[in-house]
């Protein structure tokens, strides 16, 4: 009895010691740390791992204590399993990032999903980047992460060559079992949605007005189908779309008169449970009105049309 006290004196810290050094490596895996700063804190992990590996193996030994061993274990095995489950998304965020420093846009493209490659060319993703202060990266720290199914998501500070910090959300779909980018959004600092501004309001409600316009001139709803999130696309065939316009193709309205006129846009309203963005607002024509409800999700990196409504009412 009286040698086994010691043994249970030094294997107590270590035991704690090592599984905190657990737990603190696969949180900074959680995390997706890099840079100087992430390298330190892993040899830090290294260090309390090994010393903790030799407390363990005394901790186990005394028969006393292996409920306590029990319980630490399945609390590393839960986070390793958050950790596995989650790490292709940090692989996918960090290459991506890694050929933007580089400057290799072609191939940073390639990261987005087919879908999503397909609308953005490689100038359009550049501006973005450039924009947005991301063509310099140094840090990345993901401080938020999950995956649901064939979706996942990242967010955290990324800290950029010049020393400033930006927030980001990086949405992911699974194609053919890799992480592909469905969209990556600048975030405020508090990591709320980063809303468009005046300017890029009246953008996005005279491009939404212009495809309409064109598919009502054109009698089909194929230029605007082309244009929608793809959200909205799986939820809405050509055909239904067709329906929905049927009542505008009609109308003898001249609707050439909008891409003439400034659209009055109400304040922007964001409905941060389903990520919709809506824009309402109306164009002073004379002798009538027409009055529009746009409503947008942010897909790749822009917001795009999903859902609309348009009346015509008298000037007042």
């Amino acid at each position: 009895m009286e040698s086994s006290l010691p043994r249970k004196v030094l294997a107590l810290p270590l035991a704690i010691f090592g599984a905190l050094g657990v737990l603190l490596g696969i949180y900074l895996g959680f995390l997706g740390v890099q840079g100087k700063s992430g390298y330190l804190l892993v040899a830090i992990v290294v260090v309390t791992i090994f010393g903790g590996a030799i407390g363990l193996g005394i901790f186990l030994w005394q028969q006393a204590w292996k409920a306590v061993a029990g319980v630490i274990a399945l609390m590393t095995l839960g986070l390793l399993l958050v950790f596995v489950g989650t790490g292709g998304l940090v692989n996918t965020a960090d290459d991506f990032f890694r050929l933007v420093n580089q400057k290799e846009f072609p191939r940073a493209r390639d990261y987005f999903s087919e879908s999503i490659k397909s609308e953005i060319d490689v100038e359009t993703l550049r501006s973005f980047l450039s924009r947005n202060e991301l063509l310099n990266v140094s840090e990345i720290n993901w401080s938020s992460r999950s995956t649901s199914g064939n979706y996942g998501e990242l967010s955290g500070p990324i800290t950029t060559q010049a020393g400033s910090t930006i927030h980001v959300k990086t949405i992911f779909v699974k194609a053919d079992g890799d992480w592909k980018i469905f969209s990556i959004q600048r975030l405020n600092q508090d990591d709320s949605p980063r809303l468009p501004s005046k300017s890029d309001q009246f953008f996005l409600v005279k491009r939404s007005i212009k495809d309409l316009i064109i598919s009502v001139q054109e009698k089909s709803s194929d230029h605007l189908y082309r244009s929608v999130a793809q959200a909205w696309k799986k939820q809405l065939t050509v055909a239904q779309l067709n329906e929905t316009l049927a009542p505008y193709f009609k109308n003898e309205t001249n609707w050439a008169v909008l891409e003439r006129t400034e659209p009055f846009v109400e304040p922007v309203t964001f409905d941060s449970k389903n990520n919709v963005l809506s824009l309402r607002g109306y164009y002073p024509t004379e002798p009538k009105q027409v009055h529009f409800e746009l409503d947008y999700l942010y897909e790749g990196i822009s917001w795009e049309l999903a859902g609309f409504g348009l009346s015509i009412k008298k000037s007042e």
